[in-house]
């Protein structure tokens, strides 16, 4: 399907507890600054999953999740410059630019964020579950084609991580202590890694330690020794 013929898009949303829908709708008009994007994957991060487990309430329905997900692009406003038809992207968070947060490069804090994850309808969320997606210019970044659309996918988790590391000031010879080997925990303990210094993770779950491990990583067994004691 070209761009011409996309005039409506199918996208997964929770409804309640325990019970997704796919639902159709019209899709949004490309502003100036925007590009429509052909999806190709979006991973299920643990806040999607969280809410579908019911542990997540308070972030209302209907859900219409997923933020991590990557595509190829189909068309561009008349005023995107830096990307083309055919750029494979992922896809990160939407912000503004322009208030005084996102000058500062806290993004995260801009203003009218929040206004981006409402939608006509009464959906909430990224809408990442989707056949296609009208986004911000400023919120894709293009990744080498030779990575899979779930590998390029990881650009905002580990946009996460990597933020976090550039607070800490990590540098090669540094050691650093990473809590934890869930997917965001062994991410950051790669970034960290990528960062030169050595990486200590501690875990409880045996499966979790055995990944860890496989992954070159040293491993304290929190459930064995006092891991505080273990890294001093």
């Amino acid at each position: 399907m070209d761009k011409n013929t996309v005039k409506t898009f199918r996208f997964g949303v929770l409804t309640s507890k325990g019970h997704a829908e796919v639902h159709e709708m019209k899709l949004p008009k490309l502003g100036e600054h925007q590009i429509l994007i052909k999806q190709l994957a979006c991973n299920i991060c643990t806040a999607d999953y969280g809410q579908w487990l019911g542990l997540r309430e308070h972030q209302g329905y209907p859900m219409a999740g997923g933020h991590e997900g990557a595509g190829v692009i189909l068309e561009t406003g008349a005023k995107v410059v830096e990307l083309l038809p055919g750029d494979f992207v992922a896809i990160s968070n939407n912000y503004c630019g322009e208030c005084e947060h996102c000058r500062k490069g806290e993004e995260s804090q801009c203003v009218i964020r929040s206004s981006y994850d409402l939608h006509e309808g009464g959906y909430k969320g990224r809408m990442g579950f989707a056949e296609y997606q009208v986004r911000n210019a400023t919120a894709v970044m293009k990744m080498n084609p030779e990575l899979s659309p779930g590998e390029a996918a990881f650009l905002e988790p580990l946009a996460t991580a990597a933020k976090g590391i550039g607070k800490l000031r990590v540098s090669p010879q540094d050691t650093v202590a990473v809590i934890g080997a869930g997917t965001m925990g062994l991410l950051n303990a790669q970034a960290v890694r990528a960062c030169g210094a050595r990486v200590i993770v501690t875990e409880m779950m045996e499966k979790k330690i055995k990944t860890a491990k496989a992954m070159g990583f040293e491993v304290i067994d929190a459930g064995a020794a006092d891991p505080v004691e273990r890294v001093k």
